[in-house]
């Protein structure tokens, strides 16, 4: 993808999130980007983890960087 963050994001290592205390999520952000790689989600993460899809839709509606709770 043709995107000036980019080569940031290739080199920006992957955190864990938690969300009360749980590791729920390995995340990047660069900017206003952030891709997130949820845990025992599958291609499922609303069935699998609603608290952790309800908090990445929260952090992203409020424009906040994904971050643990």
């Amino acid at each position: 993808m043709d995107w000036y963050g980019n080569e940031t994001l290739h080199n920006t290592p992957f955190t864990n999130m938690t969300i009360y205390g749980k590791p729920v999520i390995a995340g990047q952000n660069v900017d206003n980007f952030s891709f997130a790689r949820v845990y025992g989600a599958g291609h499922e993460v609303a069935a699998f983890q609603p608290r952790a899809a309800l908090e990445i839709f929260s952090q992203v509606i409020r424009k906040e960087q994904l971050h643990s709770v």
